[in-house]
């Protein structure tokens, strides 16, 4: 596969961060945090939560990504990584990323955590017509090949 020179840019811009791997868990764990009030709600696992309060949960760690880091706001896409245009992207469950039509052949900041098993994941793809399936859910929008 040929080298993609912004997808490199971007990685290293955010393996050369001090302290990276830790400021991605805090993210997403202030993130749960968030959505989950656990003093006010009483509720202390994503299972308890309504569809709609897991889907605010990607836009909590979208928020703590771009202030966690000092991220710029893209003109095309959520983030400028290293004068990258990136697309944030978080699902509960692996490979679950939905990739809108805007976002097809720009770089994805891929997220996932298992909060149970204190576990994430994050990285960068290109999410081109190559490793995108064909079919689309009724926003259009498609997931990654497996």
């Amino acid at each position: 596969m040929p080298l993609d020179p912004s997808l490199a840019r971007a990685v290293d811009w955010f393996r050369s961060q001090p302290r990276m791997e830790e400021r991605f868990a805090a993210a997403i764990r202030h993130s749960f945090d968030d959505v989950l009030d656990g003093q006010r709600t009483g509720r202390y696992s994503l299972a308890e939560l309504s569809p709609v309060e897991k889907t605010y949960i990607g836009t909590r760690v979208e928020i703590r990504i771009e202030t966690g880091f000092g991220l710029q706001r893209g003109r095309r896409m959520d983030y400028l990584v290293d004068g990258q245009e990136v697309d944030a992207k978080w699902s509960i469950r692996s490979g679950g990323w939905m990739i809108p039509t805007e976002a097809v052949g720009e770089l994805c900041l891929c997220m996932t955590a298992d909060d149970r098993r204190s576990t994430f994941s994050v990285g960068i793809v290109r999410a081109d017509e190559t490793n995108l399936r064909t079919g689309a859910n009724k926003d259009k929008k498609r997931q990654f090949n497996t």
